[in-house]
């Protein structure tokens, strides 16, 4: 559930953001068979299967040069590479992958992990357990199910249950004229088709470009140019070809519609029924423009529909599948004048549009005016920024992230692996999980401290797997549920914990982290700020009975998912594959509901945005009650009086 690290804005005029998201069907009338049985057989050779082709031999990176892959290109589909699913799945894990043709167009696949039926004549995908099949987890640790992990070395998946066992899927490619093909010994899908296809909630995917792939395998890299410099390069020219600019609309269109997580907030109501074409015409022309910017073979008119696009599936910070114009016109500004241009022209023909643009950016304007003087506030009230407070008997423990920095990653793991120390806080002092740990340790230790107060209300998301640490040392719960939308399965995941941070996972860690740990009282304060994984914690601890003081926190219930568009450009989106409920099946997008709800004061405070200027001066909320630990203090223990 990790928020999006934060970008420079590349224009003010286009308002390519930093909060545009795209909603998108994950189970339609038109998408996954979800229970039924396997598509009928269509016998009869596919004559597209035996049209001629080439085989270009691609590099692959992986911060290093790796290796190289064949991919094909067939005659028709010059400009699409095609690439057979058992040496995508080579690339990706080393696994091999079988294939059994049983009649002209009908394959059987079988994983390690898992079996599928691939019919070409009728372009399907049908498994009784899919997420076995493209299971890519067993890389983050041996013989997990393919769900949710980050992969911090101090939490591990233990089990998890499925609610029903399994569910079979189809995946239906014809409808959107996505050709899947084979021959006597493999089945190929569209490179990007089939990554996007095994992408998984870890940001595991591979990149291609044209000229090169470079595999993603960790979260700490969002876009490929980060690990291979040059991915932005010449072969992502100002014209897409038209076979292209095809092919990348159609493969948009499946993905959103079968593995986004349709959290709640989006304009698009009725997606679930319509598709994503069919939300587009609602809008008329304001729609039609939409779509065929997105059907164009000039890049700044492509780039700027799925701008216009992401504005009407907006949810608060998961979803960017405007990501690739954050760095098309950075690489090609020429691009932006006339990108400018057509998105001046689009809110000045459509209100609708300009409707929906204002939105977005107004929501991202608040969200960054309540942070911004609540950062403020809090160093004012408590004179500094130092993550751990006392006021009477109640401490206060700012957790400020739950996404540790690729150096403390680094120490982490170089711990668990026994080739360095333990980190501290001395030395990571940004690490949220040790701030969480040397504050606890401080207030077992205090006679005088009854209440702890977890302060959250700058947390924006981060890894749930921090906020297993927390739950488990809280109240020593490790698990949370979730749904499938694309199997309508319910799944509640069960990890495990290195409760005591030595490295070793054993009995030590059933045991209360530290004395005196069960006289706390333990207190979570949120507020509209909390997004995502803060969110997941908040719900958690409210399902498990901690007090919750503040304000509704922000929403937030998907995990988040990487793809990648038909050039190779990633974005992301909330994923279909986990959507977050609470103990009662309830979803928690709407946040979480305190306890006892803190009063604002009375003087709202002015706020002027660099970079959504154009909207003007804004008043933020007065949270100077959030912030003083005497209050808290006092607000809390009449509470535990009662």
């Amino acid at each position: 559930m990790r928020k999006l690290k934060k970008l420079n804005l590349l224009s003010t005029a286009i308002l390519v953001g930093a909060f545009s998201a795209v909603i998108a069907l994950a189970s339609c009338n038109n998408n996954p068979t979800n229970g039924g049985e396997e598509p009928s057989y269509i016998g009869g050779l596919d004559e597209n299967d035996s049209k001629t082709f080439t085989t270009k031999e691609i590099p692959i990176f992986n911060g290093k040069f790796v290796n190289t892959i064949p991919l094909r290109y067939y005659q028709d589909m010059n400009d699409v590479a095609y690439v057979s699913v058992n040496d995508y799945v080579k690339m990706m894990t080393g696994g091999e992958v079988t294939v059994k043709k049983s009649d002209y167009g009908k394959y059987e696949l079988t994983s390690p992990t898992g079996k599928a039926t691939i019919n070409t004549k009728n372009e399907t995908f049908y498994s009784d357990d899919y997420l076995a099949f493209i299971n890519m987890m067993d890389l983050i640790q041996k013989g997990m199910a393919n769900v949710y992990l980050d992969g911090f070395p101090y939490c591990q998946f233990e089990s998890v249950e499925f609610s029903p066992e399994t569910v079979p899927v189809t995946f239906d490619y014809g409808k959107y004229n996505i050709d899947l093909r084979g021959d006597d010994e493999a089945v190929y899908f569209p490179f990007v088709t089939l990554d996007n296809l095994y992408a998984d909630l870890q940001y595991r995917r591979a990149c291609f470009n044209g000229e090169e792939i470079v595999i993603m395998d960790t979260i700490h890299y969002t876009y490929p140019q980060e690990i291979e410099p040059q991915f932005l390069n010449a072969n992502l020219t100002a014209v897409r070809s038209k076979e292209m600019a095809e092919f990348s609309y159609n493969d948009l269109r499946f993905a959103l519609e079968h593995f986004y997580g349709h959290p709640g907030k989006e304009k698009f109501k009725d997606m679930k029924t319509i598709g994503v074409e069919g939300e587009l015409a609602k809008l008329g022309d304001a729609g039609k423009e939409i779509q065929t910017l997105l059907k164009s073979e000039k890049m700044e008119e492509y780039l700027t529909g799925l701008n216009y696009l992401s504005f009407f599936v907006a949810d608060g910070g998961h979803s960017h599948i405007e990501m690739p114009t954050w760095h098309l016109f950075d690489y090609q500004p020429e691009l932006l004048p006339t990108a400018s241009a057509i998105s001046m022209k689009l809110k000045t023909d459509y209100p609708v549009l300009k409707e929906a643009y204002d939105d977005v950016y107004r929501y991202a304007l608040i969200h960054e005016g309540r942070e911004t003087v609540n950062k403020e506030l809090r160093e004012k009230k408590y004179g500094d920024d130092s993550t751990y407070h006392k006021s009477g008997d109640t401490a206060i423990c700012f957790m400020n992230t739950f996404l540790p920095s690729p150096s403390d990653m680094d120490a982490w793991n170089n711990f668990y692996k026994s080739n360095g120390p333990k980190p501290t806080l001395e030395k990571y002092p940004d690490d949220s999980l040790l701030a969480f740990h040397d504050a606890l340790e401080k207030a077992c230790a205090d006679p005088d401290i009854k209440n702890f107060v977890i302060d959250i209300t700058l947390n924006v998301g981060g890894s749930s797997d921090v906020a297993m640490y927390l739950t488990s040392v809280m109240y020593g719960k490790t698990s949370y549920t979730s749904k499938n939308l694309i199997t309508g399965q319910t799944l509640t995941v069960n990890y495990k914990i290195d409760r005591n941070l030595d490295g070793k996972f054993d009995v030590e860690d059933e045991k209360p982290l530290f004395e005196n740990i069960d006289k706390l009282n333990f207190v979570v304060l949120e507020n509209a700020t909390c997004f995502s994984c803060s969110n997941l914690f908040a719900s958690l601890a409210k399902d498990n009975g901690t007090l919750l003081i503040g304000e509704t926190s922000g929403g937030g219930c998907c995990a988040v998912q990487m793809n990648n568009t038909g050039e190779g450009l990633p974005y992301q989106m909330s994923s279909s594959r986990s959507k977050i409920i609470n103990k009662n099946g309830e979803s928690i997008e709407d946040g979480i509901k305190p306890d006892i709800v803190i009063p604002f004061g009375e003087n709202e405070i002015e706020y002027v945005s660099e970079t959504y200027k154009n909207y003007g001066t804004i008043k933020v909320k007065d949270y100077s009650n959030f912030y003083d630990a005497a209050y808290l203090d006092k607000l809390i223990n009449e509470h535990f009086k009662k």
